[in-house]
């Protein structure tokens, strides 16, 4: 894995760092989803929300609801030499009838507990990242410095302006989950149904951007548009625990309240885990490895692995499980 980013400034600004860094890998992924790569070299009064992909559909209601989230895509665009229409058409394809193979919403556990055996002995929320190593990944760690609200480190794809995981320097910490119906979720889990909001996963990076505390980021997610078929663990540096389930475009809250929250995995699966760890004092990372309907993860997955109270994210590899095991780490 490349060192991380760092992205500063406005939105566009963070975009551009972003977009600069990565633009092989952002032409690559759009060129194979058969998208245009090259952007006009012919001047235009077309407006910014005109044609197919910016000016109806989802990608309107992303500039719309998520403005902040769409300039800082128009950014990593504009430096990585792409339309920034194809930028979006690659982000509306991955959260609508992707597959479990596609890196975005591939199948994934996130977990958090209000108290462990961490190293800050607080609180703490993991999340798997099926297929990748710290040698070869396709996810990319970034710095987020925004010139208004609170700094943030993130994992995240090299093409996407939110985050898939992250924690900021109030020490409120977001792990989202994806739903499919292999893995569990709702009724309608790993249903391909007809969208009208943004896909829940751009609450990551507003929740970091925004918030101190759990409380925001519930509220936040309870009033803001947004699709899907995922969950977000959050949780704070105070021992705040809870999760938030988007199920098409319903939006509901669960309160941690056994000091365990699992999602991303089958019932019994959850349930195994939280029976394993009623004492509330441990997290055992070979209940991970193994977590995936009983099957091992691949033997070079990674785990983030975010701390509260030290404003730290780590990701760790599955090869060796514990605290030892290899990592690359950012702290705020």
């Amino acid at each position: 894995m490349d060192p991380f980013i760092e992205c500063v400034g406005d939105p566009r600004a963070m975009g551009h760092g972003q977009g600069l860094a990565h633009r092989a890998e952002i032409q690559a992924c759009i060129a194979a989803a058969g998208g245009r790569v090259r952007r006009s070299r012919l001047p235009s009064l077309r407006a910014l929300t005109s044609g197919g992909a910016l000016g109806s559909g989802i990608g309107r209601e992303v500039i719309r609801h998520y403005t902040h989230l769409a300039e800082r895509m128009a950014g990593i665009a504009r430096n990585a030499d792409v339309p920034f229409a194809s930028l979006m058409d690659l982000f509306c394809a991955a959260t609508d009838a992707a597959g479990p193979d596609d890196d975005l919403v591939a199948p994934a556990i996130a977990i958090g507990a209000r108290q462990t055996q961490s190293a800050s002995g607080g609180p703490l929320v993991l999340r798997t990242l099926s297929g990748a190593s710290l040698e070869s990944s396709p996810w990319i760690l970034r710095k987020s410095r925004p010139e208004v609200g609170f700094a943030s480190a993130e994992v995240t794809l090299p093409w996407l302006a939110t985050a898939i995981a992250g924690i900021n320097d109030a020490g409120v910490a977001v792990a989202m989950a994806p739903r499919t119906a292999s893995y569990g979720g709702g009724v309608n889990a790993g249903a391909v149904n007809p969208r009208h909001a943004p896909h829940g996963v751009l609450l990551v990076q507003e929740c970091l951007q925004r918030f101190e505390d759990i409380d925001g980021c519930i509220d936040w997610c309870r009033k803001r548009p947004r699709s899907g078929n995922v969950s977000l663990v959050i949780g704070d540096a105070n021992g705040g625990l809870a999760t938030v389930k988007i199920e098409g475009e319903e939006c509901r809250v669960v309160d941690a309240g056994a000091g365990i929250a699992v999602e991303g995995a089958t019932t019994p699966v959850r349930d195994r885990i939280v029976s394993q760890y009623a004492d509330r004092e441990q997290i055992d990372l070979d209940a991970l490895v193994t977590a995936h309907g009983g099957e091992s993860l691949p033997a070079n997955g990674c785990l983030v692995w975010l701390e509260p109270a030290r404003r730290s994210l780590s990701l760790r590899s599955t090869v060796e499980t514990g605290s030892a095991g290899k990592s690359v780490d950012i702290t705020l």
